[in-house]
C-alpha cells in the first residue's frame, strides 16, 4: 500500500458453531486509539477492518482471531506501506 490510501480487510468465518466472536490484532497485541483502526462487525460471521489513510505507524502483521465454544482460530497477513 501506499501513504494515504484506503485499506479495508474483510475477516470471513465460513463455518462452525455460533455465536463466533472475531478479534483483531496488529502485532500480536489489541490496537491502540491512535491508529484509528476502525472493525465493523458485518453479521454474525464477518467483520472488516478499515484504515482511511494508511501511514507507516500501520505497517505490521494483522491477524483476524475467530473463537466459539470449540475452539480458536486466526488467519494472519502483513500489511507493507510504501513511502
Amino acid at each position: 500500500m501506499s501513504y494515504g490510501e484506503f485499506v479495508n480487510v474483510q475477516c470471513t468465518i465460513s463455518g462452525g458453531d455460533l455465536p463466533v466472536n472475531i478479534t483483531w490484532t496488529l502485532n500480536g497485541k489489541p490496537f491502540e486509539d491512535y491508529l484509528e483502526i476502525l472493525t465493523t462487525k458485518r453479521g454474525k460471521r464477518i467483520n472488516e477492518l478499515t484504515i482511511e489513510a494508511v501511514s507507516a505507524k500501520h505497517a505490521g502483521n494483522y491477524s483476524c482471531i475467530a473463537e466459539n465454544r470449540a475452539g480458536r482460530a486466526n488467519h494472519t497477513a502483513e500489511l507493507k506501506v510504501n513511502g
